[in-house]
């Protein structure tokens, strides 16, 4: 009896301090932890050669995928400073075939990314339920990049094998339009709409390789507020 009148003393004491830090909206000194999907891409593909002898195809298979948590800290009610984490995997299946479906070669790959980038937010609506904001994130990221190639002989087994990886940085640009939608004071769902640019910088076999990329993406997710500033004492 003593065991279940302390454990309730302690739910009792764990809800008073929780509801302290959950306010109305976003004001000054509220913290939001948003966590975002996004980069999404699953496509299976049939390539095939015209104008050749052996009626060569491939058939490719891509998936990609990344995490976007966020901590933002607001200065006042529309203004928010805070860091972005970007966690990612992308997987690529290469298989080419020639005449009678016979498999010539395979290429596959996986690339691991962890990037940290500061970000600003500003909401230039005020809305209770509905609010729009326009961000500017700005870091750097590092990738972690295997692959392996076979090589097939006429009785299907592995005439040559290939593997090799390479560790490459690369560094972002992000402006975007976004949107909250409020589910009450604390909770919101959150999408953003916006433009990338991306300037790599890669070391794959001994050879130096760089590469300039332009995107627009869009990304969903949701968010929680909490406040931060103790209350006064009368």
């Amino acid at each position: 009896m003593k065991y279940k009148s302390r454990k309730k003393f302690y739910v009792v004491i764990f809800i008073l301090i929780f509801s302290k830090l959950l306010v109305s909206q976003t004001q000054k000194s509220s913290l939001m932890i948003e966590g975002s999907i996004g980069d999404l891409l699953f496509n299976r593909n049939k390539i095939i050669e015209s104008g050749t002898s052996n009626k060569e195809y491939t058939k490719n298979t891509n998936f990609n995928a990344s995490f976007l948590p966020t901590l933002l800290y607001f200065l006042n009610h529309n203004l928010a400073l805070g860091l972005s984490f970007n966690l990612g995997y992308a997987y690529t299946n290469q298989d080419f075939f020639e005449l009678n479906d016979k498999k010539t070669s395979n290429f596959e790959s996986s690339t691991y990314y962890l990037g940290l980038n500061p970000i600003v937010r500003y909401y230039f609506t005020n809305n209770k339920k509905n609010r729009f904001y326009f961000q500017l994130v700005s870091g750097a990221s590092g990738n972690n990049y295997k692959y392996n190639s076979k090589y097939f002989l006429d009785d299907g087994s592995i005439g040559q094998k290939n593997t090799g990886s390479s560790k490459f940085s690369f560094y972002q640009g992000i402006g975007a339009f976004g949107f909250n939608h409020f589910l009450n004071n604390n909770m919101c769902l959150n999408t953003t709409l916006g433009y990338r640019y991306i300037k790599d910088q890669a070391v794959l076999n001994s050879q130096r390789k760089r590469t300039d990329q332009h995107s627009i993406f869009w990304n969903f997710g949701f968010a929680y507020i909490f406040n931060l500033k103790k209350s006064e004492k009368n």
